[in-house]
């Protein structure tokens, strides 16, 4: 991966919900919180600020994941109220990308952080995770399961031509990538042809994770019409 500049920043926003609120996090009759914004959901948006400032330097495969946060939270935030964290990127510590997360809701600070994440490839994450939990299903574990609940409101914003580059096999291929919008965020699904091999799909934003048939019922069902250019993906090397 290449590596931020010193200072760089990147933010990430949201809206308090109710699920977002403390005193949603009861796992019995007896545990009993405010009904404002919990601490855990703050440093989430958090962690989402500091992974920004890192995923446009990150390497195909890898993902940025979080280390370390020591955090402080200074100040309620109720429902309804938006809260907005900026991270800001303080350098290099060995294997780690040390940032500095500071969030506000429209009355002003409410918390800030210094937060450490190290990059990996994401594959090896998930294989390591499997084999420090014997006895889980593999079959299911091979791909991240799929989300329960449909994208909301999901609106196709155009195909792009663009090349993939598939390490394991040292070829780039011509693809066609749908970048789309739903209420809960951005995403994109990229269809790519291998000569004389089937087509598969890659999910970004809110559709990673997702099945290779529920990529291609989306893909299917948000491509623009005949207006685009007809669907010939060659291989480029």
């Amino acid at each position: 991966m290449s590596e931020p500049e010193i200072g760089s920043t990147a933010s990430a926003a949201t809206t308090v919900k109710a699920s977002d609120l403390a005193s949603a996090f009861r796992l019995a009759p007896e545990d009993g919180f405010p009904p404002v914004y919990a601490t855990a959901r703050m440093v989430a948006l958090m962690e989402l600020a500091a992974a920004r400032v890192l995923a446009p330097h990150l390497a195909e495969g890898d993902r940025s994941v979080g280390v370390l946060v020591e955090v402080t939270h200074t100040a309620a935030t109720p429902e309804g109220v938006g809260v907005e964290a900026v991270a800001r990127y303080l350098g290099r510590d060995g294997t780690q990308h040390r940032v500095e997360v500071v969030a506000r809701d429209r009355g002003g600070e409410i918390g800030r952080a210094i937060h450490a994440r190290a990059v990996v490839s994401s594959e090896r994450l998930v294989a390591g995770a499997v084999r420090r939990n014997p006895g889980i299903d593999s079959d299911a574990q091979a791909a991240p399961s799929v989300p329960e609940r449909p994208l909301t409101n999901p609106r196709g914003l155009g195909l792009a031509r663009i090349p993939v580059r598939l390490r394991e096999a040292g070829t780039t291929l011509g693809a066609w990538k749908l970048a789309l919008v739903a209420d809960e965020g951005e995403g994109a699904i990229t269809l790519v042809e291998a000569s004389g091999q089937p087509l598969f799909y890659r999910g970004e934003g809110v559709c990673l994770g997702w099945s290779q048939e529920r990529l291609a019922a989306a893909y299917a069902a948000l491509r623009p019409g005949d207006e685009e250019p007809p669907l010939e993906l060659l291989q480029l090397g």
